[in-house]
């Protein structure tokens, strides 16, 4: 069975495809620059609402759409 990309693999390549930084998403989501590298990066760990909001900030409606996304 082949591992399923993380959403931070997938929000990385929506990021490059749509050429937005991590400055960007972090002001989309009202935190910090670090504190959104450092969950991207995986030094922390996101709770599910974070990447919930990470979805909806990538205008994707929720997570299930980025875990099906991942499936494809």
């Amino acid at each position: 069975m082949s591992q399923q990309p993380s959403w931070n693999a997938i929000t990385r390549k929506w990021m490059r495809k749509n050429q937005v930084t991590q400055l960007d998403m972090a002001t989309r989501l009202g935190v910090s620059e670090g504190a959104f590298a450092h969950w991207l990066n995986g030094r922390r760990k996101a709770k599910i609402e974070v990447i919930q909001e990470i979805a909806r900030a990538e205008d994707r409606p929720t997570l299930k759409s980025i875990l099906f996304l991942s499936m494809h």
